[in-house]
């Protein structure tokens, strides 16, 4: 019964479980395939109140929820549904970096780099000390020509974590900087 709802019993109770596919096709062939079934009762257990959210129909929009729905459409490379995931995170949870570092990815591609150095520049205020951020700007400057900005970031992101070299000779928005990088 695949695709369809099958209603499970346990102890004489109805347990749904609903099957989720998605897939992407290229040339016939699926690039990624996801599967899960989700259960009534195991919500239950998990998720506080989720009688009550189910009632209103909030589900779709709890944090647990919006985070599998994140990487699927990143895996699915769905930028604009990513992106929009990745701002009601934001809103969620502003002071979590990686909300901000997720949205910023799925801009870069959806919109521009530009955009996507305006929102991580704003995250920089809030979080001046995660590497990443350094990182991400380095690689978005690096694209834009900006190499001397380019080379400031990744010293400051190498400065908090030395794994941010290694990534660097291995990325290639940062390939105009690799001969510097390696020395």
């Amino acid at each position: 019964m695949a695709g369809r709802t099958q209603d499970k019993y346990r102890n004489n109770q109805c347990i749904r479980l609903r099957p989720l596919r998605l897939k992407r096709e290229e040339a016939g062939e699926p690039i990624v395939s996801i599967s899960c079934s989700f259960s009534y009762s195991c919500l239950t257990r998990i998720v506080p109140n989720y009688s009550a959210l189910r009632k209103r129909n909030d589900c779709r929009n709890l944090p647990h929820v919006l985070t599998v729905r994140l990487a699927v459409y990143a895996g699915l490379q769905k930028w604009e549904l990513m992106q929009m995931v990745a701002r009601r995170l934001t809103r969620h949870d502003p002071a979590s970096v990686q909300w901000k570092t997720s949205l910023a990815y799925a801009t870069r591609r959806a919109e521009s780099v530009e955009a996507a150095k305006s929102i991580l520049i704003e995250a920089l205020k809030l979080h001046p000390q995660e590497p990443i951020i350094y990182y991400n700007l380095a690689c978005y400057e690096c694209q834009l020509g900006n190499l001397i900005d380019a080379k400031t970031y990744l010293i400051e992101a190498t400065k908090s974590d030395a794994r941010f070299k290694l990534m660097a000779l291995d990325g290639p928005d940062l390939k105009p900087l690799w001969g510097e990088i390696a020395d």
